[in-house]
């Protein structure tokens, strides 16, 4: 019985392989011979074992079949991704440039969103611009990694630390913990591939002023490339101060925005690291454009304040303003002098004293101070100066018969304090004689 059973299922399994070849013949029940259907009625047990013989053999070549197809999809869909999966052959092995999971920068300024500059295939955008310290940083989405950057004309020094390349395209930008996104927040898809990144460069010890040139150079150039570019920001309000013909300095504090209705209100900085400086002129340019009828006698109570109109911008569709207040070191300083008296006495209160100073050039100032009194001398050239006190009678100068002090760039404010005190031991006293007061100078 059990050599019957193993025959039969051995004859099920032939059966069922010679039905799969002619299955193109028509229905493989109905071309099942007669005697093999007398069989299957036999046994109800045979019937179990023969349908699991017969099942038996499709299930192996659909386990086969479900393993190759798969290896096929499996196949499709690494082929499907191979290109966002892929790692960049710039990538491996680059000296210049290192790849991050996220992109977190600080900055000092406001970051600025540039419009419309692109390459001329759009496969290459830079998008923001902002300053951090003393450098600034570009934040651009390129297909292809960075090789070279012309800011200003100057071409950019890049080294390890100069980009920072995104490992992918879901890489989010963040600028003082505010998450501007991946790409896809900044550019359509049209201009986006699985090799499109963000890329940070850090130019740095450059300000960044607005307009300025910019040429962006990837690996394989031509279109990808963005070349010398003029890049404007609407609203950008930019303040330097440029002190003794040095490079102008940003001024953060004042930099910013316009308001919506282009104008603006700054004012210059006199004081650099203790040092004083005066200010010898303004220059204000809009979109590249100095204004010849814009300088220092435009201040007003101390601040310039303008607005800029869309006749003046021309057909620019975007605005921005540039002021640099320029210095050169000052050459006055002030001198200021107080008068004391020691322990003095009722009537002594209001006793002027009368003190002389001597400065450059035969100039001559007189003060007269009772106690307590300060009297502070301006706009005085740089140099050397002489006090000297007139004592009345009856009183005695305790601090120095003659005092020297020189105003400069490193001190030039003064401060001076003349002392005196009653002595009581001349033969007259100071009601009985009578004073005049000589001011010689202005």
């Amino acid at each position: 019985m059990i050599v019957f059973i193993m025959i039969l299922s051995m004859g099920a399994s032939i059966f069922a392989e010679t039905t799969d070849l002619n299955s193109g013949e028509g229905n493989p029940i109905e071309t099942q011979p007669e005697e093999g259907k007398q069989e299957e009625q036999g046994s109800e047990k045979q019937i179990s074992q023969d349908k699991e013989a017969v099942v038996e053999v499709p299930r192996e070549g659909a386990e086969q079949e479900s393993q190759v197809q798969g290896q096929e999809e499996q196949k499709s869909d690494n082929d499907n991704h191979e290109e966002s999966d892929r790692i960049d052959p710039l990538l491996e092995g680059s000296s210049i440039q290192s790849t991050v999971e996220k992109l977190e920068y600080k900055s000092d300024t406001h970051v600025f969103q540039l419009d419309n500059i692109k390459s001329n295939n759009d496969l290459t955008l830079a998008v923001l611009a902002w300053m951090y310290k003393e450098d600034t940083y570009l934040a651009v989405i390129s297909h292809e990694e960075i090789e070279g950057i012309i800011y200003q004309n100057d071409r950019v020094n890049i080294k390890e630390d100069t980009i920072k390349r995104a490992v992918n395209s879901d890489c989010n930008l963040v600028v003082n913990d505010f998450a501007y996104g991946p790409i896809t927040n900044f550019a359509e898809p049209k201009n986006l591939n699985n090799h499109s990144r963000w890329s940070v460069i850090k130019i740095e010890g450059k300000p960044l002023t607005f307009p300025f040139k910019l040429t962006i150079e990837v690996e394989s150039g031509g279109p990808h490339n963005i070349n010398d570019k003029e890049v404007h920001v609407d609203k950008l309000l930019q303040v330097y101060h440029q002190y003794d013909k040095e490079s102008p300095i940003l001024d953060r504090k004042q930099s910013g925005v316009l308001d919506d209705e282009f104008r603006y209100k700054v004012q210059p900085q006199y004081d650099r690291d203790g040092m004083v400086y005066q200010l010898i002129d303004i220059k204000v340019i809009y979109n590249g454009e100095e204004q010849s009828d814009i300088g220092k006698d435009n201040l007003v109570d101390g601040y310039l304040i303008g607005q800029v109109s869309k006749e003046n911008n021309g057909e620019q569709t975007n605005i921005s303003v540039k002021i640099i207040f320029i210095y050169e070191k000052a050459d006055k300083g002030s001198l200021t002098l107080i008068n004391r008296l020691e322990e003095p006495e009722m009537g002594d209160i209001d006793r002027k004293f009368d003190i002389f100073i001597y400065g450059p050039k035969g100039k001559v100032y007189t003060v007269s101070l009772a106690h307590e009194e300060s009297e502070t001398l301006k706009d005085l050239p740089y140099g050397e100066y002489k006090i000297k006190e007139i004592v009345p009678m009856n009183f005695e100068n305790i601090s120095s018969s003659e005092i020297k002090v020189e105003i400069d760039n490193n001190t030039p404010y003064k401060q001076i304090e003349i002392k005196n005190q009653r002595r009581n031991s001349g033969w007259f006293y100071h009601e009985d004689l009578i004073e005049k007061t000589i001011e010689v100078g202005s």
